[in-house]
């Protein structure tokens, strides 16, 4: 352990020393490093890794397998062993319970007494109840079958009682002939067993406890097939359940039996859940034991994998049939293994194996990162040689004396760094040159390769400095004679926008007046819209007025009708009081003396019922009357609301004419604004024009004397000849060819002058030139830059002056606006 640790700090110190200096080990410096001697073997090692462990994965894959199939046999076996063990118990009950119903189907036939046969049974029962698994022997017969005046059937039960053997007789029929082990029975005629079901014990030790047993029940027939009753085998699940099941070797397997209803007959590992029906007891799902309960009712057998509920672990279990001999219903006997304990040697070697592959992938990244190491132990001394050169020490020299790659990997380094010398200083000494004025330059080196195009291009610097340089000279003579014409056109354009400024500020006084004259027409029709709106008010209100005044009329035009109602009812109450006291008068006539008072009241009567009738008549009159004046009321409000509508109407018509009136006052204000806006723009845009005017006055000024300036500057360069280079011509001038000037002013032609026709390879170079020129001057001597000095104060002093103007026009050009004026727009400026 000590020489593999050790052997691990040699690897970190071999990996880290350059790419780490605290030496600490971080793994992201593997994928940050850029040496070979890292990255090769990790990489190397990584593709091994890579492969080992596909490989692994596919070994792996296949054993599991391997060993799942295994396993999965191996369970299957173990529960058809335990469903074996199980057959073979319950055959052997079986068996003792058709042996019985066997020989009590012979003894029908020798007629015996209920004396003649107590000793046969109890000789028979005591004899299978030898076999100390069987708990109790059970025989049932039908009334008056094989027994005469047994009305009430024939039971005879034997039972063990400690160590002794008890036996009962009893005329229960009516107990019996319903429970399962009977009826069942009569019912098919085949052997039945029961369901689990719970009896307490009566006698022994057990007395007073609860059992649960299942009892193997065989049908009793005569001779001609006619059922005579059942011979029963009573077995307790405790001793069903001390069947020695193969539990495999495994820890955590437990094997069980279950009936067809799901109930549980025998459990490996708890007792405590026999008679208690799958999934109620236990912790499995109501899903899960459904699917167990319908798989032992169904008899049929599957192999499961998943979380077993009863522990929460995943296991395997396996359910197979379980079939005793003579009886078709089905019985279930299952094995259950944890999946980790079952697969635990699969895991172990797939472990071992993954050890074994993570060794041998050390060992070989070890071994690969040593011979690497070694081979490219050359290539630090390269790339110290490299970086010198990269630093710009092309002298360096570094010893490698090995005969490899690496050895002439140096060598080339070493006559790379002494070409380029010798091409730096060429370099130097002709720019050098340059730099002092001398522009006849010549290359003595030979430059090969790709270093061509820089001897090509030095030569095409010499030539463009002597073309450009004698160019410049000639524009010289044309910015100085332009910038005259420039003077003079510059003063004619400034005097002309002072004539146009002072015609601009007339017409924006005119726009100004025009503008408060349509302001005051605005106000006025705003003011005559409120007027039009307040009619427009006033005639609504009328309306709505009228229209409550016609509804009044309406109500009273339906009170008169109503009152007219009452009055003819008036009038038909007198009519019928003056019938009635006409009646009273007859009657009072016809009882003569007797009935004088009563004609006299009967008499006011009628003067009354006829006053009544009268004063009808007159209210009718005069709500007719009333009625009339009401409806002619009606009317002529009808047609003032008419009237008051109209005026409404054509308020509203007023005051849309009025809106739009105002609108168009406003749109008129808001263009007057804006051609006042305009004007004032205009304005500056004069004022600007001249102030440039000046200003370009001032420039052509300056122009003139930088133009002088250039002259002295040129005449320090020393040129090469006109033989000598490439752009030689039959004239000593060139004309100006790429200054552009204005199409109005005058270019001096030169006569006898041609613009020379300059070819441009595809290997020439494009120097971009700079908008701000720096030149450095050298003069050779103290009076020569003293003159230059002396020289270019005129010019410097018309620069200054020109700087000067510009500001001011700038200032001037621009005049103060009133805070309440709005920004000029976009599209005004």
């Amino acid at each position: 352990m000590q020489k593999l640790s050790q052997l691990f700090q040699k690897i970190k110190a071999l990996i880290f020393q350059k790419t780490n200096p605290n030496n600490r080990f971080d793994v992201r410096n593997l994928f940050r490093t850029k040496r070979l001697a890292v990255r090769m073997p990790l990489q190397a090692v990584a593709l091994i890794a890579l492969v080992v462990a596909a490989i692994m994965t596919v070994l792996s894959l296949n054993l599991s397998g391997i060993m799942v199939g295994n396993t999965k046999k191996d369970v299957k076996y173990l529960a058809q062993q335990n469903a074996n063990l199980a057959a073979a118990y319950l055959d052997t009950m079986q068996t003792r319970s058709s042996a019985l119903a066997l020989a009590m189907s012979e003894m029908g036939q020798l007629h015996l007494t209920k004396e003649q046969l107590r000793p046969f049974l109890n000789d028979m029962l005591t004899g299978i109840l030898e076999d100390e698994r069987i708990f109790s022997v059970y025989v049932a017969w039908e009334p008056d079958v094989y027994f005469d005046k047994t009305p009430y059937g024939l039971s005879s039960y034997a039972f063990r009682s400690g160590s002794d053997v008890a036996m009962t007789v009893k005329n229960d029929y009516d107990q019996y002939h319903d429970k399962s082990y009977y009826a069942t029975v009569k019912e098919t005629r085949k052997p039945f067993i029961t369901e689990p079901y719970e009896v307490e014990l009566s006698t022994g030790i057990s007395a007073g406890k609860k059992a649960w047993i299942i009892s193997i029940s065989n049908p009793i027939l005569d001779p001609s097939g006619v059922f005579v009753g059942v011979a029963n085998c009573d077995v307790l699940l405790d001793t069903l359940n001390q069947i020695p099941f193969d539990l495999g070797g495994y820890q955590t397997s437990y094997s069980f039996l279950l009936t067809r209803e799901g109930t549980y007959i025998a459990h490996s590992q708890k007792s405590e859940l026999l008679g208690t029906q799958y999934g109620q007891a236990d912790k499995a799902g109501e899903k899960s034991a459904g699917h167990v309960r319908d798989l032992a009712a169904q008899g049929m057998e599957e192999f499961l994998s998943g979380t077993d509920e009863s522990t929460g672990k995943d296991s395997y279990r396996i359910q197979i049939p379980l079939s005793v001999a003579g009886i078709e219903q089905p019985l279930s006997s299952a094995f259950v293994v944890q999946t980790g304990e079952a697969l635990s040697q699969a895991r172990q070697l797939t472990l071992i194996i993954l050890g074994i592959a993570c060794i041998g992938v050390i060992l070989l990244g070890v071994s690969i990162a040593f011979l690497l190491r070694r081979a490219l132990a050359p290539l630090q001394n390269v790339m110290q040689l490299a970086l010198e050169m990269r630093n710009g020490n092309l002298n360096a020299d570094i010893p490698i004396s090995a005969q490899d790659e690496f050895g002439e990997l140096a060598n080339t380094f070493r006559q790379t760094c002494l070409v380029l010398s010798t091409y730096v200083q060429e370099i130097s000494r002709v720019l050098g040159q340059i730099s002092a004025g001398d522009l006849r330059v010549e290359i003595q080196n030979e430059y090969a390769g790709d270093f061509a195009p820089i001897r090509r291009a030095l030569l095409e610097i010499s030539e463009s400095l002597n073309r450009t340089f004698y160019r410049v000279g000639h524009s010289a003579e044309q910015v100085d004679s332009g910038s005259a014409q420039i003077f003079e056109a510059s003063q004619s354009l400034a005097q002309g926008a002072g004539e146009q400024a002072e015609a601009i500020e007339r017409l924006s006084a005119a726009v100004r007046q025009v503008s408060a004259q349509a302001e005051e027409n605005a106000d006025g029709v705003r003011s005559a819209a409120q007027h039009v709106a307040s009619t427009d008010e006033q005639a609504s209100k009328g309306t709505e007025r009228m229209s409550e005044l016609t509804a009044a009329m309406g109500e009273i035009s339906a009170s008169s009708a109503q009152i007219k109602q009452i009055t003819r009812m008036i009038e038909e109450i007198a009519f019928q009081t003056n019938i009635l006291a006409l009646n009273a008068s007859i009657e009072a006539a016809h009882a003569g003396a007797a009935g004088r008072g009563f004609s006299v009241v009967a008499q006011e009567v009628r003067n009354l019922a006829a006053k009544s009738a009268e004063a009808a008549r007159e209210a009718e009159a005069l709500i007719q009357k009333s009625s009339s004046q009401v409806q002619r009321g009606s009317d002529i409000a009808g047609q003032t609301a008419g009237i008051l509508s109209v005026i409404e109407e054509q308020a509203r018509q007023m005051k849309g004419i009025m809106d739009q009136i105002d609108s168009s006052a406003a749109e008129q204000a808001i263009a007057i604004a804006q051609i006042t806006r305009d004007l004032e723009s205009v304005s500056v845009g004069v004022q600007s024009s001249a102030a440039s005017a000046e200003e370009g006055s001032s420039a052509s000024q300056a122009l003139s004397g930088q133009a002088a300036a250039l002259h002295r500057e040129l005449a320090r360069f020393r040129f090469s000849s006109v033989e000598q280079t490439h752009w030689k011509t039959e004239e000593t001038c060139l004309p100006l060819i790429d200054a552009k000037m204005p199409d109005n002013l005058p270019v001096q032609e030169m006569p006898g002058k041609e613009e020379p026709t300059e070819e441009y390879t595809e290997e020439s170079e494009i120097i971009p030139q700079s908008d701000e020129p720096n030149l450095e001057i050298t003069y050779s001597d103290e009076a020569e830059a003293e003159t230059a000095d002396a020289e270019p104060v005129e010019a410097e002093a018309a620069l200054d002056w020109q700087s000067e103007n510009l500001e001011t026009a700038d200032e001037e050009a621009l005049p103060e606006k009133p805070e309440t004026e709005e920004p000029e727009t976009e599209e005004a400026s």
